[in-house]
């Protein structure tokens, strides 16, 4: 035996014609045949879950079920599953891995051909218990298949499991969509259609599958090993965490098998239109799992264990916006829509191609990684725990959805959903953080070890390095005596007054910038940063008495723009929640890199360890992408309301909301996407920020700056020029025809409150011209820094750097000054609510009022969206 494989089959396998199939290693083409008879297994598993979904409940509620004993009737299979799966894991070995997937399938086609049969019941108890019979049934057959194939893919393919694991999981999407589509039609076909054909269909496919996979498929025979339990592997904190999410990826598909057809159901769908909204998740995913797998694939090592982690929570954040967009969420004013469904089940099927695949790698990785055997025992266990822990989840799924679609409807139930899911997400950051921490803990010790090593040698240089300090001291003094320019003091500081100050070999001419970083930070450092000698604490004073100043402002500022326009009646108009958007996104910015910079600039360094710098980053990111792109839609409705007027189409709360969610989701694709590989987060200038690396010469870091800036500056920038100058245009010719006109009538100016609209649109267009004019000059100098660091054009120096980067974040101060200044209605009711921060002003006419960046144009009493 090798591996558990039969020799003779190996010897067959490898006498024949040979192909590649991953990582250069050769594979013949009987592996190929045998990789689709193992796929065709999760496609029949699949099948067999989902075929019921669009029609049973139909069914059950005709024979008087509720929703809540159909529900259960989904989720008593995962339940089975769950208590099934320990022991047969534990007894592969003595039926074999072959004949158990072989009795499994034919079990299970046996069950779903009987499953169909029910139509004929029509007493409500009978039909009741003879589901349950029946899908438990069911359970233990393709749970019996299931892990027979999970030990063999690990057995015949250990050098590339994400990779094989995904493709077998698309197969398990494609079986998802298959399902419902295939028995959807064969549900709708006349006169020989309806509820028994589907499920007649399957068992005799699966049973001709159960043919095909016994002739292909070799002998193989896992043995368990005893020293590898089920509850060792259950004491690794990372597989804990793997579990909880494998159970939070069932839940959320039962939550959506059990209750998506009646959510659906007032659209009138068919059942064939019924099927195909139901294939949408499932397409997506089978899609999206190989791509997954092959990044999985990609990394090795903590690294690949921290990359599988921050998957599993981009994943999460992918489910949560999938139900907001299906329910929608009962917060929201978005309108349901059949729409918004599909969407929100294609944002539904990556979430889970980012869940399952490296719940699954990740658990097998940090076993290992952990100390246990890199062999089939561990595989074993580990497949083991995950079949297990996603019974548990599709058990909860439909059983808890069910009962809470009978108690307070689809909208209401999907909380639990989005709960457990933000949840997960903060989870899975609490461990990566801790795990940050126990490693920046281990390389401190490691440190002072090497300190304690090195002490004696130390000791011999301690009296000439003491006489030299107060050589520095005396010319630090003679420094600020003739009032030097701090950078060039902080220069001549550093190497030692005009290079007098060699000690002995180990001057201060070799202290940089980077000495006070923490050493578990210095992998992320660039050589460029080496050369340059500490800033003098002078600059770290005033960058943190600025960065004070601005998040105060703009604390302040923003909050008190979200608060009044939210809760003034005259302001809350569908433009007028891109501004509401816009301050929150300043708002979160500022609170988010102020507080850590004015701290970093009191200890001269970044002292929050890699993790955080990355999140700081990645924040900033986010939110400057946010304040970016909500600018430009702002731009694109000025240009809607003022070049196209009457003629353009209003801009209705749905069609704002879906816009800011666009934002949202574009920013964090560009943001998340330096946490993956493309690019990274790295400390910059005086190491007290973080941003993304533009000092790093290779393809990838570069190729990701000159992408982002074309998304994120240039196409905006080019959109806000083009809306502007045609908003000004127009605005120009308005007034040339109305003094015109007034020339001819022989009067000084035509103006009314009927024409007032014009005027306050174009003192808008001045507004916003400023505000955007100011963002951009924020911008600009980060957008040079950048280039000038992946082209090399310039010396980029610490201080410049980071005087860019504070400049970017002051972009966050100037929106809730202009609004203060030039929103007549905003200074009423700031002068109302908040007397001491007022700019000046009484209550505006709303016949003169003039609307802010995005605000509606008011006549009269009459309140009209201006888009």
């Amino acid at each position: 035996m090798s591996n558990g494989i039969d020799n003779s089959n190996r010897s067959f396998l490898e006498d024949n014609t040979k192909t590649t199939f991953n990582n250069g290693k050769s594979k013949s083409v009987p592996e190929w045949l045998t990789l689709w008879a193992i796929g065709s297994v999760h496609l029949y598993s699949a099948m067999c879950i989902s075929l019921q979904a669009p029609f049973y409940p139909r069914e059950a509620e005709s024979k008087g079920a509720t929703a809540t004993e159909y529900g259960l009737v989904f989720g008593i299979f995962e339940f089975v599953a769950m208590i099934s799966s320990p022991f047969l894991g534990k007894y592969i070995s003595i039926v074999g891995a072959r004949t158990m997937l072989c009795c499994g399938m034919t079990l299970a086609a046996l069950s779903a051909i009987m499953f169909g049969l029910l139509h004929y019941i029509n007493d409500h108890g009978i039909f009741m218990a003879l589901s349950f019979i029946l899908r438990m049934l069911e359970a233990i057959g393709t749970t019996s298949a299931l892990i027979a194939a999970f030990s063999i893919t690990a057995t015949m393919y250990p050098d590339t499991v994400a990779t094989v694991f995904s493709t077998l999981e698309t197969f398990y999407g494609l079986g998802y969509v298959l399902g419902p589509s295939l028995g959807g039609l064969l549900f709708s076909i006349p006169k020989i259609g309806g509820f028994v054909l589907p499920f007649f269909v399957m068992g005799i496919a699966m049973i001709l599958g159960v043919v095909h996979i016994y002739t292909v498929l070799p002998s193989v025979n896992p043995k368990i090993d005893d020293n590898v339990s089920m509850l060792d592997v259950l004491k690794i904190p990372a597989i804990l965490v793997d579990s909880a999410c494998t159970i939070g990826i069932a839940i959320t598909m039962g939550y959506l098998a059990a209750t998506l057809e009646p959510h659906i159901r007032e659209f009138g769908l068919t059942a064939v239109q019924n099927g195909f909204v139901f294939v949408t998740s499932g397409l997506t995913y089978a899609v999206a799992a190989p791509l997954v797998g092959r990044i999985c694939d990609r990394f090795d090592g903590e690294e690949k264990l921290d990359k599988l982690k921050r998957t599993l929570s981009l994943g999460t954040i992918f489910i949560i916006t999938s139900y907001v967009l299906i329910g929608p969420c009962p917060f929201t004013i978005i309108p349901k829509s059949l729409i918004l469904c599909i969407l929100g089940l294609l944002i539904h099927g990556l979430g889970i191609s980012c869940l399952m695949t490296p719940t699954f790698i990740d658990s097998i990785s940090s076993a290992v990684s952990a100390g246990m055997p890199n062999n089939l025992s561990t595989y074993g266990v580990v497949s083991g725990i995950w079949s297990t822990s996603f019974a548990i989840g599709a058990f909860i799924g439909p059983s808890v959805s069910g009962w809470l679609f009978d108690l307070v409807g689809f909208q209401y139930g999907m909380l639990f959903v989005i709960t457990l899911h933000f949840s997960l997400f903060l989870g899975i950051t609490l461990f990566l953080a801790l795990k940050k921490k126990n490693h920046i803990e281990v390389i401190r010790n490691n440190s002072a070890k090497r300190s304690m090593d090195n002490s004696n040698c130390e000791k011999q240089f301690e009296e000439p390095l003491v006489s030299k300090m107060n050589s520095t001291d005396a010319e630090m003094g003679k420094l600020k005596k003739t009032n030097m320019e701090p950078s060039y003091a902080a220069y001549q500081w550093a190497q030692g007054g005009m290079g007098n100050m060699n000690m002995g070999g180990m001057g201060m001419g070799n202290r940089s910038v980077v000495d006070s970083v923490l050493p578990e930070m210095r992998h992320l450092i660039d050589p460029h940063w080496y050369q340059f000698p500490p800033m003098n604490p002078l600059w770290h004073g005033i960058l943190g008495f600025v960065m004070v100043c601005l998040g105060l402002i703009s604390v302040t500022g923003n909050f008190m723009v979200v608060y009044i326009f939210t809760s003034t009646k005259s302001l809350r108009t569908p433009s007028n929640l891109l501004v509401v958007n816009l301050a929150f996104s300043d708002l979160c910015m500022m609170f988010s890199m102020s507080p850590a910079m004015v701290i970093n600039c009191y200890y001269e360094t970044w002292t929050f360890g890699p993790f955080m710098c990355e999140l700081y980053a990645m924040l900033g990111s986010l939110f400057g992408c946010t304040s970016i792109w909500t600018m430009t839609f702002i731009a694109l409705d000025r240009y809607n309301v003022i070049v196209k007027g009457i003629a353009a189409k209003p801009m209705t709360i749905k069609t704002c909301l879906l816009r800011i969610v666009f934002i949202y989701l574009f920013s964090l694709i560009w943001t998340l996407a330096p946490m993956f590989g493309w690019n990274r987060y790295v400390p910059e200038g005086n190491m007290t920020a973080c941003g993304t690396d533009y000092i790093t010469q290779d393809w990838i870091s570069k190729s990701y700056i000159l992408v982002y800036s074309i998304f994120v500056y240039f196409v905006p920038l080019l959109t806000i020029i083009y809306s502007y100058y045609f908003i000004l245009s127009a605005v120009s010719a308005h007034e040339k025809t109305m003094r015109e006109q007034a020339k001819k009538m022989n009067v000084a100016s035509l103006r009314s409150a009927d024409q007032a609209n014009t005027s306050a649109e174009a003192k808008l267009a001045k507004v916003a011209l400023t505000t955007i004019s100011l963002w951009f000059l924020a911008w600009t100098p980060y957008l040079v820094i950048n280039y000038a660091g992946i082209f090399q054009t310039a010396t980029i120096t610490p201080l410049f750097t980071i005087w860019g980067s504070v400049f970017a974040k002051a972009n966050a101060v100037y929106n809730p000054i202009v609004y203060a200044i030039s929103h007549p209605k905003y200074k009423a009711a700031l002068n109302q609510k908040f007397p001491s921060l007022s700019c000046g002003g009484g209550p505006a006419d709303d016949s003169t009022s003039t609307a802010s960046v995005a605000t509606a144009v008011t006549v009269g009493d009459e309140t009209a969206p201006s888009a």
